[in-house]
Formats: C-alpha cells, structure tokens, sequence
C-alpha cells in the first residue's frame, strides 16, 4: 500500500482537531508524557507533535514533504 493511500484510508480513524488528539494521547499514556523526547517520524501536518508538546514534552518532528 503506497504512503498516501494509507493515510487517506486511515486518517479518518484518527481525531483531526487538537483537543481531540490531546484526549488521545492523554489516553495512551495516562502516566504523562511531560519532559519525555519523542520523535515524530512522518508527522505531517505536524498536529501530533504539536499535541505532544502542548503536553511537555520536548518533540521533534521529521516528513520527507
């Protein structure tokens, strides 16, 4: 399955506003995620490394576009 016909399949399955990825990740990681390094490979528009950081932790985010 080639990149972009991934995403247009899945990304709907994901929240698309911030708050709603904040929910999300508040969910995975109920311990926090504040002073942790994540790397946001492939971040796209950049919506989960911006959700990461609003959360404390320090986030780079890398997409070949």
């Amino acid at each position: 399955m080639k990149v972009a016909e991934f995403y247009n399949t899945h990304w709907s399955d994901y929240p698309l506003e911030i708050k709603g990825v904040i929910e999300h990740l508040r969910d995975i990681f109920p311990e926090g995620v504040e002073g942790r390094r994540v790397l946001d490979a492939g971040c796209g528009s950049g919506i989960v490394s911006m959700a990461f950081a609003s959360l404390g932790a320090q986030v780079t985010g890398v997409d070949v576009t």
